[in-house]
């Protein structure tokens, strides 16, 4: 007779024996594997309390003296109702199941021609099958459970009948902010069962107060692709910190799915960089040092708030020093304000055309080394900078590099100003927007457009409330959250209307005060930062041999399996990413350059065969495994 069982039919005194025993257990896994959980076991409860009588075990509240689970004829329902919680979570309506793209459209292969026409290829292969089942999820329900978020426990009894009924919990994410529900949830849980069938890299257990975002950040990004796309959550009860966790959450899993990038978007980068770039002798100086200019620094982004910010830009041209990113350029030049200078990270060649429509001419242009040739002669002095987290970063060893440069042009403005300066002000920078307004601001190039975003985030606001991010934004604001956390020494002021940033001060323009600086000597500091002599250490160039590796090191661990259920299909996408992030690391311009593309892949391959009504897949993965074979090849530099 199991744990469960014998507790289920204890007489009182046998049942103080049990859960004690269960709570020794766990205090002894926490100090040797966790030992930060102990002190919550070690510290007597407050507000909740185990009860233990004739009508059976239960959780008191000491203040009130009601119990969580309901005593009914006599008899508490803890049991019960932690059964009805535990039955099949996928069709249990008080779990709640979360499915990105649900079904994989095919690309568009005149944008991604080589990713789009592997992924199409893979996508119609499996619609092909008879048991490819449009919407419905097959994942080995009986035996395992996918990414699982568990946000309010109340004891855990239903977690451990979880435990019982699957051989697997794919990934769990356990949060119970209230610490007496998680000290006698220990009475009941088997902590190191729950660690042993996740394993201690995807079992997350987070006690006391409101959830750290990089901890569900984390979450998501270990298994990228298993925990994004499909996962379950349930909640015991609803409080501050539960509905907290849950938004943070559902934040968390559609940023994770952004910035993969492809190939087609790196190679860009990378050929535009091989084609201009003489490294012995540049053309164009690069940002080879950090450099306090001793003046604040505006940057302004072309979000709607810039909007009501642009009297403040106009009065202060003399008291900082500005930073144009991106499309700003033509707000501020309509409005009669001469930018600094203007940024620019774009890689096509459709810039040259409208910097030269918005009125660039005299202002400097600052560029990432991955722009095109043809936006480099748009002005008639022109800088670069090294893009951190992009495939030409390492390309000729440069020696000098700006990190949280992206995915938006904003983050690469707001990355030169904290290279320049500690008093930094955030202008039309919104990353977030009120509901069913425009996402940028008047007089701009999308100013005919209808850019009010579908997709909506509940997100706090900077200076107002009722605000809404989407994932995009959200990944430019993580970003920069990342960036000013690593700048402790400086102040950011957040004057845009939009989402909060952690770091940043909220500051109505009408409350700063900005002293006459010396601007001229500034601009001179921060183009003396640039320089062209001596900035690579290295004058090779061919990385056919990288690109090979890596594309044969994920093949090669992709043929390798069988999947002959659905467990080893997470099992195997998984292993394939981890192989995918090695290679990013360890050879950072070709596994920058391949890895969203394969990433791509694998999520295609991973929700398409999850559509299939049967768990045995492993002639359709063959099938998949000779496309990759006949198609990897088409990816090379050049």
């Amino acid at each position: 007779m199991n744990f469960l069982d014998k507790l289920e039919n204890a007489q009182p005194k046998e049942a103080v024996a049990l859960l004690s025993e269960r709570f020794s257990q766990n205090k002894l896994f926490f100090q040797k594997n966790l030992p930060n959980l102990v002190q919550f076991l070690d510290t007597p409860t407050k507000k909740y309390d185990l009860n233990i009588s004739s009508a059976g075990i239960n959780i008191q509240n000491k203040e009130n003296g009601e119990f969580v689970y309901p005593v009914i004829d006599g008899q508490s329902t803890i049991f019960s109702a932690s059964k009805e919680l535990a039955e099949s979570p996928a069709y249990n309506s008080t779990w709640h199941r979360f499915a990105n793209n649900n079904i994989i459209d095919e690309e568009d292969i005149d944008r991604v021609p080589i990713t789009g026409d592997i992924v199409n290829k893979i996508i119609r292969r499996i619609k092909e099958d008879e048991d490819f089942k449009e919407g419905k999820l097959q994942f080995s329900g009986y035996k395992q459970l996918p990414a699982t978020l568990f946000l309010g426990i109340s004891g855990g009894l239903h977690v451990e009948y979880l435990l019982h009924k699957y051989e697997i919990l794919h990934s769990v994410l356990l949060y119970e902010p209230d610490t007496d529900l998680f000290t006698l949830s220990c009475y009941f849980l088997d902590y190191s069962l729950l660690y042993e069938k996740t394993n201690e890299f995807s079992c997350y257990v987070v006690v006391k107060g409101f959830i750290p975002n990089d901890v569900v950040k984390d979450f998501y990004a270990s298994r990228l692709i298993s925990n994004t796309f499909i996962r379950f959550e349930h909640y015991a009860y609803r409080d501050k910190y539960i509905d907290d966790a849950i938004q943070i959450s559902e934040e968390a899993s559609k940023t994770s799915m952004r910035g993969w990038g492809t190939y087609e978007d790196e190679v860009i980068g990378v050929n535009n960089k091989l084609n201009w770039l003489d490294p012995k002798n540049p053309k164009y100086p690069f940002l080879s040092q950090k450099k306090d200019i001793g003046a604040p620094i505006a940057v302004v982004g072309n979000g709607p708030s810039l909007n009501f910010l642009l009297p403040f830009l106009k009065e202060n041209q003399d008291n900082l020093i500005i930073l144009s990113s991106g499309t700003a350029l033509s707000p501020l030049k309509k409005n009669g304000i001469e930018p600094d200078f203007q940024v620019e990270i774009e890689r096509m060649d459709h810039v040259k055309a409208w910097l030269e429509d918005a009125g660039l001419e005299k202002t400097p242009l600052i560029g990432a080394d991955i722009i095109h040739e043809t936006t480099l002669d748009t002005s008639k002095e022109t800088y670069l900078f090294i893009r951190t987290a992009a495939a030409a970063q390492e390309i000729y060893s440069p020696k000098f590099s700006l990190d949280m440069a992206n995915p938006l042009v904003g983050n690469a403005g707001t990355a030169l100003a904290l290279n320049f300066s500690k008093e930094v002000y955030l202008c039309g920078l919104d990353m977030g927007f009120k509901e069913d307004s425009k996402q940028h601001a008047k007089g701009s190039k999308y100013d005919d457009m209808d850019d009010k975003s579908v997709e909506k985030i509940p997100t706090r606001g900077n200076l107002s409330t009722n605000i809404y991010t989407n994932s995009l934004f959200s990944l430019s604001k993580i970003s920069m959250e990342y960036l000013i956390h690593n700048e402790k020494d400086c102040q950011v002021f957040n004057l845009s209307d939009g989402a909060y940033v952690n770091g940043t001060i909220p500051k109505e323009f009408q409350d700063i005060k900005l002293k006459k600086i010396d601007k001229e000597k500034a601009v001179k500091e921060i183009k003396s930062a640039f320089t062209k002599e001596g900035f690579f250490n290295s004058y090779e160039r061919n990385f056919e041999d990288e690109l090979n590796q890596f594309k044969n090191d994920i093949l090669h661990i992709l043929k390798m399996a069988k999947i002959t259920d659905k467990t080893m299909l997470f099992k195997t996408i998984d292993f394939a990413f981890y192989g995918t992030t090695i290679q990013r690391r360890s050879n950072p311009v070709t596994g920058t350059l391949l890895s969203g593309s394969f990433w791509h892949i694998l999520n295609t391959i991973f929700v398409m065969l999850i559509h299939i009504d049967r768990d045995d897949v492993d002639d359709l993965y063959m099938d998949i495994m000779k496309i990759l074979e006949n198609q990897l090849d088409r990816y090379i530099i050049g």
